[in-house]
């Protein structure tokens, strides 16, 4: 988020618009976590104007907080990490978020996402500082993000849980096939895995008894600048269709905002560690391979 607001954050003018069209039409609620400390820089314009967007379409707002985007004194490096900093230090800046927030029209914000996944056990005691009961800071595959150091903190590592008072929902992640090209795991986001992992993977989580599964995408995973113009990724667009019309049309997979109250519902035991099918997951590499060439 370090050059324009419009290409790497709106996702070249397109991602935001795309994401909430879609969910529109398959009737589908998200919650969406908007990286606020970043109107420190550019005003609170263009931070107004994206929530606005997203009240519209009645999703639920999340605080994600980059302190390397911030104009804030002591926060020049743009590989700053939140868990970088001391407990008040991230209180302060969770509760700048927060009023950064409200300023922008958004009350009653509740949870929260550190940029990077960089959070460690300080975040934690920062949120419940602040008033943030729920969070999603974990992600057991490490090479697309800072390893978030709450990984081995919450007593189960894949499904939501709890620790201090703070229930967190991670990015679902699954053992790896292929682990030569994809590394030990792969997560669920859009632009990392295909459309025949997806489904396939949610459906083993709910049948290994799973509380719950989320998905990841950033707007800027739907279009790239192509000479001077905004040029959609295919691949990326179709898949976040045809998961949204999978998921609309089963009604096991239960798809819910973060405050919703089965949230609450903190696993006790540990669930069974899925791995991907070989089969899909050949697919998906042969797809890349293919769009690389």
């Amino acid at each position: 988020y370090f050059g324009d607001f419009e290409r790497e954050v709106y996702g070249s003018g397109l991602g935001l618009e795309f994401i909430l069209g879609v969910l529109d039409r398959y009737r589908l609620p998200a919650t969406f976590f908007v990286e606020a400390l970043g109107a420190t820089r550019w005003g609170t314009e263009h931070l107004c104007e994206m929530c606005k967007r997203i009240a519209e379409h009645g999703h639920q707002i999340g605080l994600h907080c980059h302190p390397a985007v911030a104009n804030i004194s002591g926060f020049r490096d743009r590989y700053d990490l939140l868990l970088n900093q001391d407990v008040d230090t991230q209180a302060r800046l969770l509760a700048l978020g927060r009023d950064l927030l409200s300023r922008a029209g958004v009350d009653s914000v509740s949870t929260f996402r550190a940029g990077d996944l960089a959070a460690n056990r300080d975040t934690l005691a920062a949120m419940r500082r602040t008033g943030f009961s729920r969070g999603s800071n974990r992600d057991l595959d490490t090479k697309c993000s800072t390893r978030s150091q709450l990984n081995d903190v919450f007593p189960v590592p894949n499904d939501i849980s709890a620790c201090d008072g703070v229930v967190d929902v991670p990015v679902s992640c699954f053992r790896s096939s292929w682990p030569v090209f994809d590394g030990l795991y792969r997560h669920l986001e859009i632009s990392a895995v295909g459309f025949q992992e997806m489904p396939w993977a949610l459906n083993r989580m709910a049948s290994c008894g799973y509380i719950g599964a989320c998905i990841l995408t950033h707007p800027a995973e739907f279009f790239r600048w192509r000479r001077g113009r905004a040029v959609p990724i295919v691949k990326n667009c179709r898949r976040w269709e045809q998961l949204a019309a999978y998921v609309a049309r089963h009604s096991l997979l239960r798809p819910v905002p973060m405050r919703s109250e089965c949230v609450d519902r903190a696993a006790a035991a540990l669930r069974p560690e899925i791995r991907m099918p070989a089969l899909w997951s050949l697919v998906r590499l042969v797809e890349q391979v293919r769009d690389r060439a």
